[in-house]
């Protein structure tokens, strides 16, 4: 800061809220005539007043928001209900007055998943980093025989500024289907016709899938 002769303050700083948010400046007028009550009586004391001076720096949109992972890959079962949250992913902003949206942007087949947050700290007053936690869950029914991975990339936006993960959902699979007879065409089941005491080595049965 710098005081001009006529008491501007002006400033060829940038000031950045995320490193100083306020300043605090102690000034000094004074006019060079000796103070006529000087209890020290040096006559060589100018008249003076004190005076301070605070500088509050009033945050912006500047910094985008930042996942705390790079990447995630987890793996669940195809049969994993719908409703269930499968991975919480925390997300952190500097600028102080930041709320953030979280949402899918690709890689979502068939919309079997949702991300949306669960908790912040923007109650807390006392903050200084906003941080908030968004819960990616199902909801649609998934088939390893139709999709084995899924892999998402998944945002959080500051209304200015967007920030990226992507996440791999890897399907493992289970025993949904029950086994079948593969019958030849135009059957839908098999009769045999037996005689007693005679013995058969093969009835042409069918397979099991």
């Amino acid at each position: 800061f710098f005081v001009a002769l006529d008491g501007t303050i002006t400033t060829n700083y940038t000031f950045d809220r995320e490193t100083t948010n306020r300043y605090r400046l102690f000034l000094t007028a004074y006019d060079g005539a000796p103070v006529w009550n000087d209890p020290t009586n040096n006559i060589n004391n100018p008249n003076t007043q004190d005076f301070q001076f605070d500088v509050q720096v009033i945050d912006v949109n500047d910094v985008s928001p930042v996942f705390l992972n790079s990447s995630i890959v987890i793996s669940i079962n195809e049969t994993t209900a719908i409703g269930t949250g499968i991975v919480n992913i925390t997300c952190t902003d500097t600028d102080y007055d930041t709320i953030l949206d979280f949402g899918i942007l690709s890689g979502n087949t068939n919309n079997v998943f949702s991300f949306m947050m669960i908790s912040d700290n923007s109650a807390d007053s006392t903050r200084t980093v906003y941080q908030a936690t968004a819960q990616l869950y199902v909801v649609s029914y998934m088939s390893y025989e139709t999709l084995s991975t899924y892999n998402l990339e998944i945002f959080a936006f500051d209304t200015q500024n967007l920030a990226r993960i992507n996440v791999a959902v890897i399907l493992l699979p289970q025993n949904t289907f029950p086994p079948r007879f593969q019958l030849m065409p135009g059957f839908v089941d098999y009769s045999y016709t037996v005689t007693e005491n005679q013995a058969y080595a093969y009835l042409n049965p069918s397979v099991i899938i």
